[in-house]
């Protein structure tokens, strides 16, 4: 009973790690989708940053105690903090546009024999675009 269940235990893992789908194949048009997403939300923080650095020191009074200035110096930590990421975030948008342009899915045809004749068969491939 004690050898049993740490079996089968290893017996469920091992099934779970092998049986494992793997879809990292990425196509031209999730490239293209990503590279959108990222530039929309880059583009979102950058315009965001001069909001959070600026609207603070415009709308805090003159007077006001220590509790609200700590507020607000977070306020403006963030606006400062949020220009590289979005610099982060458009040049990672750039490198999958890079990467979609240079992968692209074709049907290549390729000539074979059969029967003592020749046969045109399409077969998915992938081109790879490599600037040198």
């Amino acid at each position: 009973m004690k050898k049993l269940i740490p079996f089968l235990l290893l017996l469920v893992v091992s099934t779970a790690t092998f049986s494992q789908l793997t879809t990292n194949s990425l196509t031209k048009t999730d490239y293209l989708q990503k590279n959108k997403k990222q530039k929309k939300a880059a583009t979102i923080i950058l315009l965001a940053g001069p909001v959070l650095i600026f609207t603070p020191a415009l709308i805090h009074p003159k007077k006001a105690g220590e509790a609200t200035f700590g507020i607000v110096m977070a306020t403006i930590s963030a606006g400062f903090l949020c220009l590289p990421v979005s610099i982060g975030l458009f040049i990672t948008a750039s490198s999958n546009k890079k990467k979609a342009m240079r992968l692209s899915f074709k049907n290549e045809t390729v000539t074979e024999l059969q029967k003592n004749s020749f046969i045109n068969r399409s077969i998915p491939s992938l081109s790879i675009k490599i600037s040198l």
